[in-house]
């Protein structure tokens, strides 16, 4: 059962995405009064989707790499077959994983327009 760099980058991405989507699970439409509550409630539902398509889609990789390389020869699969198969994997968590951060991308673009701060602005010193 090899662990390759695309692994680690699974594991870096799903924590960077579960990280993020529970940052703006947190958020509420009370904090930003400026904001019209359904604004604020797509822009939330939006991003908190995107990150947790980025999430479950690296979880999903980690957890069907090892289940291919250890039941693939129970089953005779061929060792080619078990490669192609592991390249499919690889290659959908890629595409996945880009279309999630192109679509979160999207999200905090809207966030901005709409003039949601996710930290507390700088404070003037005197």
């Amino acid at each position: 059962m090899p662990f390759d760099i695309l692994d680690l980058l699974a594991v870096i991405a799903a924590v960077w995405h579960t990280v993020r989507k529970l940052d703006v699970m947190k958020r509420r439409p009370e904090d930003y009064p400026h904001v019209a509550v359904a604004d604020f409630t797509a822009w939330r539902e939006s991003e908190r989707a995107a990150y947790a398509l980025g999430s479950w889609a690296s979880f999903l990789k980690l957890a069907l790499d090892p289940v291919l390389w250890l039941v693939g020869p129970r089953l005779g699969l061929p060792e080619g077959l078990q490669r192609v198969l592991a390249g499919v994997i690889d290659i959908g968590w890629a595409l996945v994983v880009i279309a999630a951060t192109l679509r979160a991308g999207r999200a905090r673009r809207r966030r901005d327009e709409l003039g949601i701060l996710l930290h507390d602005p700088p404070q003037p010193s005197d």
